[in-house]
């Protein structure tokens, strides 16, 4: 999936049994983004686990719903980390 500019990436977004109506609102909007509905809180951390299982990406990151990242941020790292093994 090209969801992130110059970058092949994945996204998950998993929602932790939210009662706010994300799940109809989101349903159809962002068809390439991968939804997981859990139907308990299990807390950040396992709904990370949740995610990761299900990734096939070289690098993960894990961001709060809160998290702001400049525009050129994943590309600068992903560089650095190819760079530096």
């Amino acid at each position: 999936m090209k969801a992130i500019q110059n970058m092949e990436s994945e996204i998950f977004v998993v929602d932790n049994n939210s009662s706010d109506g994300s799940a109809a609102f989101f349903k159809d909007r962002f068809t390439k983004v991968k939804f997981i509905w859990n139907k308990e809180n299990p807390g950040f951390s396992k709904a990370n686990n949740i995610a990761v299982k299900q990734a096939t990406g070289k690098y993960i990151l894990f961001l709060n719903p809160d998290t702001l990242v400049p525009e050129d941020c994943l590309e600068k790292h992903i560089s650095f980390f190819e760079s530096h093994p």
